[in-house]
């Protein structure tokens, strides 16, 4: 996601909000995803659901990670 926000808008702040924005709907997705399979009573289903919601997780936190590496100096954090 990083990659096509950057090429989309160089140097733009508002890459980071559209990054996090971006980040965030889809793991509001997963989990909605992972709730309707988690209630359909299914161990595979269930172990599914819960693999989709680790992996949102994990990638809202890289998505923290790349904020934290390349915000500007300007919000007082050395590139």
């Amino acid at each position: 996601m990083a990659p096509i926000v950057g090429a989309l808008f160089p140097g733009d702040p508002a890459d980071v909000a559209l990054e996090f924005a971006a980040i965030g709907t889809e793991a509001v997705i997963s989990i909605l995803v992972a709730v309707a399979l988690f209630a359909s009573g299914s161990a595979a289903r269930r172990g599914f659901a819960l693999g989709i919601v680790t992996a949102a997780i994990v990638g809202v936190e890289f998505a923290a990670i790349h904020f934290a590496i390349n915000i500007d100096a300007q919000y007082a954090v050395a590139p």
